[in-house]
């Protein structure tokens, strides 16, 4: 496959079929880019990531953020509003995409936190910076009963972390086993037996990083009654387990747990029939020096955005092409569609060339202390991967090459194009 890419547009202008290379034509400009031996892809978009800025700068920021995104061939992301403080206002949100403007190497958009007067939801997205989303963190008592109370605006795409607070107990766990059991799959279900009721009042809710075979099978019913619900995984639901991380507990310590081998089995059979739609980071760093803290104190959270994509693929190449090309779109044109982006997701004439260059024979090993990101730490550390990704075109300009960061080229969206 051959792609001709306007530079001005950054569009892709023609797609044609060449029995001498695989390359990428870049017009009017000197910009060929050979991708022979390489698989040209949609660039990754990425629902789930915590970039920390503002507030938390010294475990992440924009720059940083993306410039790991860009090198795991993620050419957009959606950032949560667990700012310090919250993203939860429109007077919030303006001054985040103020603050973070011409830092990302990559195309992103922001959440919404759930504010405390429903009416600014709809001032928000009636104003110049709108946000992608509304995010409710179910397990606080007041989002929960805010969301319940009826008071807030159907339009938006609601992304809710599922986790009934009836149901955690807070503290007092020295292991992970313990932890899990604090935060059990009962405190996801009853949560999502919840919200599916406020779907059936027209809420579009899209459950992100369910973690459990129960909460699927939730899911699985809430679609065959048409229900506008959609969810998401994370790869490390997807590849470890409590049993897989023994030695690396503090590490591996994210909201909600990982859970048993059943449900991640269960989770990755789901996303190879579709059940769930879209595979999403949940990128959440932290200082080395706090997850190296005895197992309660250390906080939650894995930074993934890097080797999200490498790590899935490997693992679904496992299985027949039809499967890998189904991950491939839960990376990719599903979460570009739930998130409504138009002209991403996927490579067609007219569409932004939003590129990744992926050798599939390449062999490497993970090493947490030469990402990008801030965050030097990963459960995945020392692993394996066969699939790297060798370059990331944004917009059609090319961001990411064998290891180097060359440009920014991030924009917010939405923006008027």
């Amino acid at each position: 496959m051959n792609l001709v890419v306007s530079r001005r547009s950054g569009r892709i202008i023609r797609i044609f079929k060449s029995p001498l290379s695989n390359r990428f034509f870049v017009k009017r400009s000197e910009g060929v880019y050979d991708a022979e031996g390489c698989w040209a892809l949609p660039g990754v978009v990425d629902m789930h990531v915590h970039f920390r800025e503002p507030g938390e700068v010294e475990k992440e920021d924009f720059k940083s953020g993306s410039a790991a995104a860009a090198a795991g061939g993620v050419t957009f992301v959606a950032d949560m509003p667990n700012n310090n403080p919250p993203i939860n206002s429109t007077r919030r949100l303006k001054e985040k995409a103020k603050l973070v403007e011409n830092k990302s190497f990559i195309n992103y958009a922001l959440y919404l936190g759930l504010p405390q007067l429903p009416d600014e939801i709809s001032e928000a997205y009636h104003g110049n910076v709108k946000p992608i989303g509304v995010k409710v963190y179910y397990y606080r008592g007041r989002e929960k009963d805010l969301f319940h109370s009826g008071t807030l605006p159907k339009d938006p795409l609601y992304v809710v972390h599922p986790e009934d607070p009836n149901f955690i107990e807070e503290g007092g766990y020295e292991t992970y086993k313990e932890f899990e059991a604090a935060r059990p799959v009962r405190a996801e279900v009853e949560a999502i037996k919840n919200l599916l009721n406020m779907a059936e009042k027209g809420y579009r809710i899209h459950f992100t990083h369910i973690t459990s075979k129960r909460s699927l099978d939730l899911i699985k019913q809430g679609k065959r009654e048409g229900l506008p619900i959609s969810a998401d995984v994370t790869p490390h639901h997807l590849l470890l387990d409590i049993e897989s991380v023994q030695d690396h507990q503090s590490i591996a310590k994210c909201h909600p747990p990982l859970r048993r081998e059943v449900d991640r089995r269960a989770l990755f059979e789901g996303l190879l029939t579709g059940q769930i739609d879209a595979i999403a980071s949940d990128h959440a760093p932290h200082r080395l020096e706090e997850k190296h803290q005895d197992f309660v104190n250390a906080p939650a959270g894995i930074p993934s955005v890097q080797f999200m994509f490498p790590l899935t693929c490997s693992l679904a190449r496992n299985y027949r092409k039809k499967r890998l090309e189904t991950i491939i779109k839960a990376h990719t044109r599903i979460p570009s569609q739930l998130l409504g982006l138009d002209g991403r997701g996927w490579i067609k004439t007219g569409n932004f060339a939003d590129i990744l260059l992926y050798d599939p024979t390449a062999k490497w090993i993970i090493k947490a202390e030469n990402t990008f990101s801030k965050a030097k730490f990963s459960p995945y550390n020392g692993r394996v991967v066969k699939g790297k990704v060798i370059s990331t075109f944004v917009n059609g300009r090319l961001v990411f090459h064998r290891g180097e960061l060359l440009t920014k080229e991030g924009r917010f969206f939405p923006i008027e194009l």
